[in-house]
C-alpha cells in the first residue's frame, strides 16, 4: 500500500516534467529569438555614434525578449488553463505581454501595448489560421 502513492508522486513529477520542459524551451527560445531581432530592429533604427548604436541595439533586444518570452509563457499558462489551444490564448497572452513590456512607461502606454501586441497577434492569428478549417 506505501508503494503507491509513491507510485503517484512519481507519476505526477514525470507528467509535470513533461509539460514543463517544452515550455521553457519555447520561452527561451523565443526569448533568444526576440534578441536577435531586436538587436537588428535597434541597429536600423539607429543614426547615432557607435556607442549610442550599440546602446539602443541591447535596450532594443531586451524589449523583444521580453515581450517574446512573457507572450510564450503566458500562451502556455492560458492555455493549461483552459485545456484548449484557440485564438482567445493567442489574444490573452499578447495582451499580457504588450502590457507588461510596457508598464514601465506608465498606465497609458501599457494599455496601448496591451491593445497594440492583441491586435497585431489576433490579425497574424487569423491571417495564418483561416486556411486551416
Amino acid at each position: 500500500m506505501a508503494s503507491e502513492p509513491q507510485a503517484n508522486e512519481q507519476t505526477l513529477k514525470k507528467s509535470f516534467s513533461s509539460r514543463i520542459n517544452p515550455i521553457i524551451r519555447n520561452v527561451v527560445a523565443n526569448g533568444a529569438k526576440g534578441y536577435v531581432f531586436g538587436t537588428l530592429v535597434g541597429l536600423l533604427n539607429s543614426r547615432k555614434s557607435i556607442k549610442c548604436t550599440l546602446s539602443d541595439m541591447h535596450s532594443s533586444g531586451k524589449r523583444f525578449m521580453m515581450l517574446g518570452m512573457i507572450y510564450t509563457g503566458s500562451e502556455a499558462l492560458i492555455e493549461t488553463v483552459r485545456g484548449k489551444r484557440d485564438p482567445l490564448n493567442v489574444l490573452g497572452a499578447s495582451a499580457i505581454a504588450g502590457g507588461l513590456v510596457m508598464s514601465r512607461n506608465g498606465l497609458g502606454k501599457s494599455v496601448l501595448g496591451a491593445v497594440g501586441f492583441s491586435v497585431y497577434t489576433g490579425l497574424n492569428e487569423f491571417y495564418y489560421t483561416r486556411d486551416d478549417k
